[in-house]
């Protein structure tokens, strides 16, 4: 056994993307980096600055010193984790909750013996044992966490019993920025008129005066979910999304607006012990009663849970340009699409 007391900095998105160039989920990253130093980065860069971590390596050795005892005993499990939502490259959520997550792994112990049935021996495997300090939103914490590795097989996973979820989203955000996953934003130039015409002006948006119509594309992606061995237990196939809003003269001569758009269903599938969930406004549209403003929604979410029933769904409130979507979900959410606003004049 072998100990380390210095804190580690964290991979940067970019960097640890590079690091794990041809790297599948899980993978060993060359010597120069640490798996976890790089799954924690990815959770940070998703999170937008909302949140940082710091970790150091309290102890390591060849997994069998450790295997005797369950996992909850070497990192301890902290009566809170983070709970968070995720949209395609990004978390959209996240907080500190109190209390264990409905469902908990952790409630039972968790022993690493059971990667022996699962084609990972522990004789072969190492370990490391970090502290894990963590700071959202300016409120610092510290727990720890265990990183299990097996060299040969260029495969690792850290469990961790407040960062849930955390080798799923590191997995699903690499492969998305490799593949560009990103909302495209497109904008429609408004027409150069001349003569009788250009004393009128042209009927175009408020928020992009030489554009005629906006849209804002968000391009569906799939999500797979392991439990603290690395088993499948949910996997979801999130819809594609669209929202926009376009400017027009209608027969009375008044400059008005329109919105269009699609939002396409969602789908999961859950292993035993688990559920979920999925739901899709379809693609919404609302006006003032002038015409002039328009608001324009398409947005799916889907849920999942153990034990319990996940669930998604959503109510209307509000009319014309004004309405809002209010969603209800229970469990952990992957969500697509959005909302756009916007209104038309004579410039």
């Amino acid at each position: 056994m072998t100990s380390f007391p210095r804190w580690s900095p964290l991979l940067t998105s970019a960097l640890a993307l590079n690091m794990m160039a041809g790297c599948g989920g899980g993978a060993v990253e060359p010597s120069s980096a640490k798996h976890a130093e790089g799954v924690y980065g990815e959770y940070q860069a998703a999170a937008q600055g909302r949140i940082t971590f710091e970790v150091q390596t309290l102890q390591s050795g060849a997994l069998r010193e450790v295997a005797e005892q369950p996992v909850n005993a070497l990192v301890g499990v902290p009566d809170s984790h983070l709970r968070m939502s995720f949209r395609g490259t990004d978390i959209t959520s996240l907080s500190l909750e109190q209390g264990r997550p409905a469902g908990d792994e952790w409630a039972a112990p968790v022993s690493l013996k059971t990667f022996d049935t699962l084609g990972h021996p522990v004789d072969t495997g190492s370990y490391r044992l970090l502290a894990v300090r963590t700071a959202l939103d300016g409120v610092r914490s510290e727990h720890r966490a265990l990183e299990v590795c097996w060299t040969a097989d260029r495969y690792c996973l850290v469990m961790d019993p407040v960062v849930q979820n955390l080798e799923t989203l590191a997995d699903t955000r690499r492969r998305l920025v490799a593949e560009g996953w990103a909302p495209v934003e497109q904008l429609v130039a408004a027409p150069k008129p001349s003569g009788v015409a250009a004393l009128a002006g042209v009927c175009t948006l408020n928020s992009a005066i030489t554009s005629t119509t906006k849209s804002r594309s968000y391009p569906g992606y799939k999500v797979t979910y392991k439990n603290l061995y690395g088993i499948t237990v949910v996997e979801k196939t999130v819809g594609a999304q669209q929202v926009g809003i376009s400017c027009y003269k209608n027969s009375a001569g008044a400059c008005v607006s329109s919105g269009f758009g699609y939002s396409n269903a969602s789908s999961c599938w859950a292993n035993v012990g688990f559920s979920c969930d999925c739901e899709n406004t379809g693609n919404l549209v609302g006006a003032s009663a002038d015409g002039a403003a328009t608001k324009a929604w398409s947005e799916t979410r889907c849920a999942h849970q153990a034990i319990l029933t996940a669930s998604a769904a959503f109510t209307l409130q509000g009319s014309g340009a004004s309405f809002n979507v209010n969603w209800q979900t229970s469990g952990s959410v992957d969500s697509n699409g959005g909302q756009m606003y916007d209104a038309c004049s004579w410039h």
